[in-house]
């Protein structure tokens, strides 16, 4: 009887047991498949900021995609010794900056926190689901702060953001590539770099303030939530207004007025609050250093970042970190963002101008393999601006005059290996050879019925094969594909492409 008591006691044990493991199993998987799924890119909350040691940051930026695109942590560290990061997110509420700001603060101690005012202009608490999705799903799940967030701000439909794997359970029709790459901000600790170029020349100009601007309750809620949380844990609170070039007049106004409202809210508190948003030309901040006229490019973000270096420095008194062991993790990621900053700044630019002013400069830097090869007939009126461009990258024959049937250049760095010399208008140009560990075969080639481009590395072509001028950017150092991209000539215009 013992022994039968003693056996069921056992199977018992074991169907447990198994039960368990099935669960922690299932856990697993759906964890995994939820991190498949979820939201990448470059919008959500950076989910690597939570991979660093506790107090490893100076300066925490808070916002939405506005200071997203201003504020480059990694040129502060070089240019001033600030360790930062940049923990933005798309549309991010100033209630969402409020629960952040508890997670940061209890993770880093930061010595100043600079929150972005451009949403609080919002009349909800969150935009709409999908942008708190992008920040809570990105949350570890013992951040107390994540479900804070959630039950404060959409209590409504708790589930889905326990459970996202529901919102994202579609998304399997439309995975690629990019869903198991890294998140780019990761390299540049949260900010985005972008090449972008915007077209318009237009700039906003305020009517004048409206003094009877008032904020929505909620917002001032949560900005007097911030000022006790960072008068409590003696962190340096700052509010920042970005400058705005441009934007719909409405939107613009209604921005204008309401941070012309919280400088006067927050002037009985002491805090600061850093009201650029109609004073761009401070900053020599034009339509040409924006992506969309509010949203700053790589050199509008600059300019605005060298000013942030300078205040952080001078009036909060940050320190400067360069040479401290116990930030050398910095110093590693300065060496790897540098050629980050080039694959981005050469993936985003969306003209060919900026786009070979760009590689110019990457691969006399870097010592970038390119490799260019023609897809069909180049135009005798290829723009002599352009033709100087190409020449500026080390290539010797000048393309603008000539007509063509094939083109191959390959160079390393800024050196040439190899070039045909278009006046010769042969059908077929190749190109067979080693570049540092890279084997590299190319060809360009016309024949009756068809023309192609061919740009193979290791065995691979990366070429877009488009019609145009190939090109493909390598990184000996690393063997990574840096860029692949097609300039068109047709009729003597240029456009740029990507992959």
């Amino acid at each position: 009887m013992k022994e039968r008591r003693g056996e069921r006691v056992k199977k018992i044990f074991r169907e447990c047991l198994s039960a368990v493991a099935f669960l922690m199993i299932l856990a697993i998987l759906i964890g995994q498949l939820t991190e498949l799924f979820r939201n990448k890119g470059e919008w959500p909350l950076p989910q690597d900021f939570y991979s660093y040691p506790s107090n490893s940051f100076d300066v925490v930026f808070l916002g939405a995609s506005t200071i997203m695109t201003s504020v480059y942590p990694m040129q502060l560290y070089q240019d001033y010794g600030i360790v930062s990061y940049n923990l933005s997110s798309a549309e991010q509420s100033i209630g969402e900056s409020y629960y952040l700001a508890k997670d940061v603060i209890k993770r880093h101690q930061p010595k100043v926190l600079m929150i972005d005012a451009g949403t609080i202009t919002y009349g909800t608490t969150v935009s709409r689901a999908e942008t708190l999705h992008h920040i809570t799903d990105n949350m570890p799940l013992t951040s107390a702060a994540r479900w804070e967030m959630i039950l404060h701000l959409d209590p409504t439909d708790f589930l889905q953001y326990v459970f996202p794997l529901d919102l994202y359970h579609t998304k399997w029709k439309s995975l690629s590539e990019d869903d198991l790459k890294p998140v780019t901000r990761a390299a540049a600790l949260g900010a985005r770099i972008n090449s972008i170029r915007s077209s318009s020349s237009a700039v906003s100009k305020s009517d004048p303030i409206d003094e009877s601007y008032t904020l929505p309750k909620w917002s001032l809620t949560y900005i007097d939530k911030l000022i006790r949380l960072c008068n409590k844990t003696a962190t340096k609170l700052v509010f920042v207004s970005l400058p705005y070039v441009s934007a719909a007049q409405s939107v613009y106004d209604n921005r204008v007025n309401a941070a012309a409202a919280l400088s006067r809210y927050l002037r009985p508190y002491g805090v600061t609050h850093l009201n650029y948003m109609d004073r761009a030309g401070d900053f020599d901040i034009g339509p040409s250093d924006t992506w969309d006229r509010h949203h700053m490019n790589y050199w509008g973000a600059t300019k605005f970042t060298a000013f942030i270096g300078k205040y952080l420095t001078e009036a909060c008194g940050v320190s400067d970190r360069r040479g401290d062991p116990s930030y050398s993790f910095m110093d590693r990621k300065l060496a790897a963002y540098e050629s980050f900053r080039w694959q981005r700044l050469l993936a985003t630019a969306n003209d060919t101008k900026t786009y070979l002013d760009v590689l110019r400069d990457a691969a006399k830097q870097e010592g970038y393999l390119v490799v260019l090869a023609l897809n069909g007939e180049i135009a005798k009126t290829v723009d002599a601006s352009l033709a100087a461009r190409l020449n500026g990258l080390g290539t010797m024959t000048l393309l603008s005059g000539y007509g063509a049937n094939s083109y191959l250049a390959v160079l390393n760095g800024n050196k040439v290996v190899c070039e045909s010399d278009v006046r010769s208008r042969t059908s077929e140009e190749t190109y067979k050879g080693t570049v540092g560990k890279l084997k590299v075969e190319a060809a360009s080639s016309v024949t009756s019925n068809d023309s192609k481009a061919e740009i193979r590395i290791n065995g691979r072509d990366y070429a877009l094969n488009k019609a145009g001028l190939n090109v493909v950017v390598f990184n000996p150092s690393s063997g990574e594909m840096v860029d692949s991209s097609v300039i068109s000539l047709s009729d003597g215009s240029d456009s740029l492409s990507h992959q």
